[in-house]
C-alpha cells in the first residue's frame, strides 16, 4: 500500500490567434499524481473520470468523484 507521495502544481499556458480579437492565451493547472499511488489497488479513481475539487480553509486540496 503507498497511497502516498510528493507531486508538484504544474501550470501550462497556450497561446490561440482569434481572427476577430488577436492572440489570447489560456492558462491550465495541473497536479500530477504519481503512478506509485494511480496504481495502488487503493486508489479510488480511474483515468478519464470526472472529479469535483476543493480546497478547505487549511490549504488541503480535497478530490472526490
Amino acid at each position: 500500500m503507498v497511497l502516498e507521495g510528493t507531486t508538484r502544481l504544474l501550470k501550462s499556458t497556450s497561446k490561440v490567434r482569434t481572427r476577430k480579437s488577436g492572440p489570447v492565451v489560456y492558462e491550465r493547472y495541473v497536479v500530477h499524481i504519481p503512478s506509485k499511488i494511480a496504481n495502488d489497488s487503493l486508489f479510488p479513481f480511474q483515468a478519464g473520470e470526472e472529479l469535483f475539487i476543493e480546497v478547505d480553509p487549511k490549504g488541503r486540496l480535497l478530490l472526490r468523484s
